[in-house]
């Protein structure tokens, strides 16, 4: 199947981080490294060929850019009944 340029494929947060993802401290000041879930998550695939030169062999590779509508923080874990 091929794709046409520009395709923005969706994708879930559990599908790109499956260990979630963080924000990096001072980068917006809350908590450091705060739990963050990206709303409106697409993939979009593509072919980058910077690595051609013309020469022999060319060095193109898929790649992939990921755009969010959205960021929020992460819904925390309700506590264990075990935790105590």
């Amino acid at each position: 199947m091929a794709l046409s340029t520009g395709v923005r494929l969706p994708v879930s947060m559990a599908e790109v981080f499956p260990a979630g993802c963080h924000l990096l401290p001072d980068s917006i000041t809350r908590t450091p490294f705060e739990a963050v879930e990206f709303e409106g998550l697409t993939v979009t695939p593509y072919v980058d060929t910077g690595r051609c030169t013309g020469q022999g062999r060319c060095g193109a590779r898929m790649a992939f850019s990921l755009r969010a509508t959205g960021l929020k923080a992460a819904a925390r874990p309700a506590p264990s009944k075990d935790a105590a």
